[in-house]
């Protein structure tokens, strides 16, 4: 799993006191769904530690074909499928890359988003800051022929980003953020991560300098 233990249990405890941890099977792997994200993981993946923050919540794993709702009142069978649970399946329809930025914004409930870009349109998307937190590839399991996850990336199917690699998916929803929609709009017009001649300017989006310095050249001509 290339998901920090810690991290991966902080996540889905919260949704267990929160609405609820969906936990499902499909027959190929495992799900878990906690409002805003997507975890899939394949059949005999799951680590030791994972594996034991789950049943530490919800008691048991559903059989194959099966998923219940986990919540502090127990475990409910009744769970309606969604699309989304294929997060494995979703991931392999993404075709673009997004860049992780520096930036963050912070809100008054003490959360961060984190502030990532599309390569092609530098469109941004929000999502929550644990997740660039808790994804590492230092916790794939090389040693047993896991691959490093690739990502984020997105697809023009479904919102949001993805991280994947042969034993699991990670599906994260965007955040949305009326309040800086206008700050976003503007950040949308630069290459975040590409930087000109000096440390503190940003390349416009689709120009090869800064705006500086073409203002620097008109002047020398």
């Amino acid at each position: 799993m290339f998901l920090k233990s810690s991290g991966f249990k902080k996540l889905i405890n919260e949704a267990y006191k929160g609405a609820g941890l969906s936990v499902g099977n499909d027959g190929e792997g495992y799900y878990l769904h906690g409002g805003y994200w997507v975890i899939w993981i394949r059949k005999g993946c799951i680590s030791k530690k994972g594996l034991g923050s789950i049943i530490e919540l919800t008691g048991e794993l559903p059989e194959p074909g099966t998923g219940f709702k986990a919540t502090k009142a127990g475990n409910q069978y009744e769970m309606q499928w969604r699309e989304e649970f294929s997060a494995w399946e979703n991931a392999n329809t993404c075709d673009e890359e997004v860049e992780i930025t520096p930036l963050t914004l912070k809100y008054a409930s003490g959360q961060q988003a984190r502030i990532l870009q599309k390569v092609k349109d530098g469109q941004i998307i929000l999502v929550n800051e644990c997740f660039i937190e808790m994804v590492d590839n230092i916790e794939v399991e090389y040693e047993d022929g896991e691959t490093q996850a690739v990502g984020p990336l997105t697809s023009r199917k479904y919102l949001g980003v993805f991280w994947i690699n042969e034993r699991m998916a990670l599906h994260v929803y965007p955040r949305t953020d009326d309040e800086n929609r206008n700050l976003i709009k503007y950040i949308e017009a630069f290459d975040i991560m590409s930087r000109g001649e000096n440390r503190d300017e940003y390349r416009l989006l689709g120009h090869g300098v800064s705006e500086a310095n073409e203002e620097e050249e008109t002047e020398e001509a």
